[in-house]
C-alpha cells in the first residue's frame, strides 16, 4: 500500500484514533484542527503517522483538515475516512485496489448502525437526495456522494480549485465531485457508530453544507 497514504482529519479523538491506526498499514497524516485531548501523544506513538497540527491555521473545519492533509501527502493516490471508527478499516484493501482503475472511489454507506436516531437517518436521506439532484444538473450521478470516506487520484485533486473547497465544511467529497466529471468507482460498507465519544455535528454545519450545494 505505499502508493496510498490516509488522510483522517481529527479534533478531539484520543479515545478512537490510537484503534484505528493499530488496524492500519499504510502510511498516514492525522489532520489534527485543535485538539485539546491526547490525540498527538496517541498518534506520535506510530512511526507509519505524521501528526499535522493545524490549531494555528487561518480556517478550521474538517474540510480544510483534509485539503491540507492531501497537499502535504506524496504518494499518488489518498484515501480520506474518520478517526473514529465509523469507517471500517477492513475496507481499505478494497479502496486501494478500485484505486488502480478509478480516479475516485467512494464508499457507499449500505447499511447505517441501528444506533442512528430517526432524525439523524432523515438528515442524512434528505441531505443525499439535495446532492445527487445538484450533481445530475451537472451531469455526475454518484450513488452516495455525502459520504467522508473516499479514496482519489493526487494529481486530480490537485488540479481542482481549492477555493471552491468550503473549509469549515465537512463534505468534501461532494465539493470534488462539483468540479470534475472521472471515473468513479464505489465500496459497500457498514457505517458504524461511534466507539467513544459525541459526535461533533451542529447545526452550523448543514449551513455549511448548503454553501457547498451553491457554490
Amino acid at each position: 500500500m505505499g502508493s496510498v497514504t490516509l488522510i483522517i482529519p481529527t479534533l478531539n479523538e484520543g479515545k478512537n484514533i490510537g484503534k484505528l491506526l493499530a488496524l492500519v498499514d499504510m502510511p498516514v497524516i492525522v489532520c489534527d484542527d485543535g485538539s485539546t485531548d491526547n490525540t498527538r501523544e496517541v498518534t506520535e506513538k506510530y512511526k507509519s503517522c505524521t501528526f499535522l497540527d493545524r490549531k494555528d491555521a487561518k480556517v478550521h473545519g474538517l474540510t480544510a483538515s483534509v485539503v491540507d492533509g492531501i497537499n502535504r501527502a506524496t504518494t499518488p493516490y489518498v484515501i480520506v475516512m474518520d478517526g473514529d471508527l465509523q469507517h471500517p478499516p477492513e475496507a481499505l484493501p478494497a479502496f486501494v485496489e478500485k484505486l488502480k482503475t478509478a480516479d475516485i472511489v467512494v464508499g457507499v454507506r449500505e447499511k447505517v448502525a441501528s444506533s442512528w436516531p430517526w432524525y439523524r437517518r432523515l438528515i442524512s436521506w434528505g441531505g443525499t437526495t439535495l446532492a445527487k439532484i445538484i450533481l445530475r444538473l451537472r451531469g455526475t450521478s454518484v450513488v452516495d456522494p455525502m459520504s467522508g470516506f473516499f479514496g482519489v487520484s493526487r494529481e486530480l485533486f490537485l488540479s481542482t480549485n481549492q477555493n471552491k473547497y468550503v473549509g469549515p465544511g465537512y463534505k468534501v467529497l461532494l465539493d470534488l465531485l462539483k468540479q470534475v466529471k472521472s471515473n468513479v468507482a464505489t465500496v459497500p460498507y457498514t457505517f458504524g457508530a461511534r466507539a467513544e465519544g459525541m459526535s461533533k455535528l451542529r447545526f452550523k454545519h448543514w449551513l455549511w453544507f448548503l454553501k457547498s450545494l451553491v457554490r
